[in-house]
Formats: structure tokens, sequence, C-alpha cells
């Protein structure tokens, strides 16, 4: 009987010790917290960790916060533990005998406070440059501040060294296999005509520019109605206190352009500032030789002769208010004004079949015109804790444009001499207005799941234009300019 009874008490014991040891499988213990200034009370990312204990207290264990400061050490057995925390320039912080067992397996030590090394410099400085080119998900990211043309150049010199992006004589931008791509500045459309776009992006100096987007698939976030979007993004001023710059060039025949970015930030508060003012001249001259393949068979050879003088400015100020660590209002107004002139020379001749020339005509165009552009924008910003953002923005463009051309044209022999005594005159004077109101409300969360995120947004736009040409003929009756009705609206 006394033999049972210790056999049981023997079996009740491993019992327990059985339990025990199944409690302690099933919840394994952590340490967790985040690591701060003392000062300041900021985190501080990247601190190093080291845990003594457990099975073997002599080796340390080596961990890191991550960028938020934060640390978590999970899978730690029942035992008595020592965690120091190192990071340079800060004195070194020791927790000793923390007790980890079946009934108190998960601990959180709050705010781990390092203080400042006194004997170590006042401040480290970690220096991290960007890649010129960031391949992301949805764009190509080219970082102007790390190009070599970078200083002393105008966003169109930029541009000409962007993957997937080509610049016409006219200096205007398209992605390569896109028809249709549209340009913005800071995520808002910048809709100028064909010719100002090249006069703005020849006048805004590449010093005022963080990073340009090429964006060939656009989200909901931008307009739908363009094939693909080259962004670009202005600096804000990420340093604290007042910074700026000043550059000049000088080029050859007669080309020169300056730009002045000024910016002043602070812990809630941050406005920035750019000025950009060019001369630019560009020579063209190109042939073209066409050969019509029918019976009888026609030549048509042309010679084209092109020069362009345009003078502009630029100007852009931008503000930015941190309500609080989630809510964001910035304020942003843009301006600009430029004109020139535009001469050119073309010959055409036709030939026949025997490549003898039948005719020759010369036409000579000269164009004078000018553009203004006004925009101001609005935007709030909404981050809540789960990383889902939301905005609301406004945004008005104002646009106004005209240019007077005058058209010449003779038809000529093909030994070059006069056919008809009287050219053919025309004068066409247009005039293009244009007022665009938009609001926009857009929502953007993020998952980890398949590094996957949702976008929605919904836009208003009103667009309130005003486009007329008047044309007019020269009349050799009555010595004057008289107005064309089939050429006028």
């Amino acid at each position: 009987m006394i033999k049972t009874i210790i056999y049981l008490k023997y079996c009740l014991i491993l019992l327990i010790c059985s339990i025990k040891t199944t409690i302690a499988q099933i919840n394994p213990g952590s340490l967790s917290g985040k690591v701060v200034d003392l000062s300041h009370k900021e985190s501080i990312p990247f601190v190093n960790i080291f845990l003594y204990g457990g099975a073997d207290s002599t080796t340390a264990k080596t961990f890191q916060t991550d960028a938020n400061g934060n640390f978590s050490i999970k899978n730690l057995s029942p035992s008595t533990y020592t965690i120091k925390f190192s990071f340079v320039g800060y004195q070194t912080k020791t927790f000793s005998k923390i007790l980890l067992e079946d009934t108190r397996y998960t601990i959180n030590l709050g705010d781990v406070p390092l203080d400042a090394d006194s004997k170590m410099l006042n401040e480290v400085v970690i220096e991290y440059k960007k890649p010129i080119i960031e391949m992301q998900d949805d764009k190509i990211v080219y970082n102007v501040d790390q190009s070599i043309f970078s200083e002393g150049s105008v966003t169109t010199d930029i541009l000409k060294n962007v993957p997937l992006v080509t610049v016409d004589i006219d200096g205007k931008p398209t992605i390569a296999g896109k028809r249709n791509t549209r340009i913005f500045i800071d995520g808002k459309p910048s809709d100028y005509s064909a010719s100002s776009i090249g006069d703005l992006l020849g006048i805004l100096p590449s010093d005022a520019i963080e990073s340009i987007e090429v964006i060939t698939d656009p989200s909901s976030k931008f307009d739908a109605d363009g094939d693909g979007i080259i962004n670009i993004v202005m600096k804000k001023g990420k340093k604290l206190g007042l910074t700026g710059n000043m550059t000049s060039r000088v080029g050859t025949m007669g080309n020169y352009n300056g730009g002045i970015f000024l910016s002043k930030k602070n812990p809630k508060f941050s406005f920035s500032a750019n000025a950009g003012l060019n001369h630019g001249v560009r020579l063209f001259d190109g042939n073209s030789n066409r050969i019509n393949i029918f019976s009888d068979t026609t030549y048509n050879n042309q010679d084209n002769n092109n020069n362009r003088i345009s003078n502009g400015f630029n100007s852009r100020f931008g503000a930015a208010y941190q309500i609080d660590s989630a809510q964001n209002l910035k304020f942003s107004l843009r301006g600009g004004f430029n004109n020139g002139n535009n001469q050119s020379l073309s010959n055409n001749l036709l030939l026949n079949n025997d490549q003898l020339g039948q005719n020759l005509r010369r036409q000579n165009n000269l164009t004078n015109g000018n553009n203004l552009n006004l925009g101001v924008d609005l935007d709030y910003t909404l981050t809540k804790k789960d990383k889902s953002q939301y905005a609301i923005g406004l945004n008005y463009q104002k646009n106004s444009s005209n240019s007077n051309r005058d058209y010449s044209r003779f038809l000529l022999n093909p030994d070059g001499s006069t056919r008809n005594t009287n050219p053919s005159l025309q004068n066409n004077d247009n005039q293009d207005f244009g007022n665009i109101f938009e609001i926009n409300a857009d929502y953007d969360k993020g998952f980890k799941f398949l590094n996957s995120k949702i976008e929605a947004g919904a836009k208003g736009s009103f667009n309130f234009s005003d486009q007329s040409q008047a044309a007019k003929t020269f009349d050799y009756t009555l010595n004057d300019y008289v107005f064309n009705p089939s050429l006028t609206n």
C-alpha cells in the first residue's frame, strides 16, 4: 500500500512538471519597448541591443531597434536576463535581473531613455546619398540633385538625361511610346500649350527641383486623359533655418539664364520660393526629299530654315503648415510670362519624272507671341495611425496667350526667277484665354499583404476657355489687308 502511494505521488510530480513545461513552451517570453533621447524624447533608430541570460549567460545575443526606435525580442525561455542599449554619442543603458517566468513571460520596458555622452562629439552626421535613378513599382524617379548636370542648368537640360524621356527642338518633353504626355508640377497639371511648356521648362532652374518622376501608367490620383505623366517635384526646404542659392549661365549665340532659390523651415512652418529668367536663341536647318511613285513619278525636295528667339520669366512660392503630427496644410502660388518671335523660310521644289524642275514655292513666316500663366493650389492632408491618408485639394489656373503671324508665299520658276509679281500675303491673329478650377478628394492606404495598396479619388473640373482667330489677306486692289471670313472665327 505504501509503495502504491509513493508511486502515485511520483507520477503526480511528473505530471505537474510536464504541465509547467508545456505552458512554458506554449507561452514563450518576450521583451519589448522603445528607445528615446532623454532630453528631446525623440525616438532613436538602430540602437544596438545586447541580451545576456538564458541557457548561456556569458554570450550576448545582439538585436537592433527599428527606424522608429522600437524593439521586440521574442521566443525567450524563462530565466533572468540582463539587457544593454548602446549607440554612438549616448551613454550605455543597462537593465539587470529581468526575470521571465511562467506567470510573467511578457515584459514591456516602455520608453528606454538614453542620455547623451558629453565626452562624445556634439553631433554625428550620417550621410546617405540617393541614387540618380530609382526604379519604383509605378514610376521612375530621377533625383536631380545627384546629377552632374544639375548645377547651372534648366529643366529642359535635365529632362534630356531622364530615362524614357525625349525632348524635341521646341523643348517639349514626351515619354517614349506615349502619344500624349502631360506635364505636372508637384502632382498638379500644368496645362500649357505645346509651345509655352517648352518656354516654361527652359526657364525653370534645375536647382529648384528635387526630382522628376516618369509615370507611364498613371493611377486614379492623376488625370486619365494622358498616356503618361512627367511630374516635376519642387524643393520644399528640408533643412531647418534659412537656405538658398543663386545660379547663372551664359552660352553661345547669346543664350543666358539665371535663377534664385530660397527656403526657410522650422518644426511647424516652412516656405520656399524660386524665380528664373531665360533668353534663348534656337537655329534649325533641315531638308527632305520625297518620291511619289506613280506611273508619272514626281519628286518633292524641301529645305527649311528656322530662327527662334524667346524671353521668359517664371516664379513660384510655396508654404506648408504642420497642424499636428497627422494634419498638414500646403499652399502654392506660381506665375510666369514669356514672349518671343520665330522666323522661318522654306523652299519647296517640285520635279517631274525626268527630275526636271517644274515650279518652286517659297514661303516666309514671321510669328510674334506672348503667354501669361497663373496658378494657385491649396491642399489638406490627414494621415491616420493605420497609415491611411486622406487628401483634399483646390486648384485654379489662368492662362492667356496671343500670337500674330505673317505669311508670304511666292511662286518661282525652277531657275529662281519670279513667276508672279504679287506674292500671297496673309496675317493671322490668334488669342487663347483659359480659366480652370478643380477640386479633388483622394484616399490612399497601403497593405503589407503582397505589398499592395488601395487608391481612390474623385475630381471635379470646370474649364472656361475662349479661342479666336482673325485672318486677313492682302488685297492688291485696295492695297490693304481685308478680313477673310472663311479663316476667321
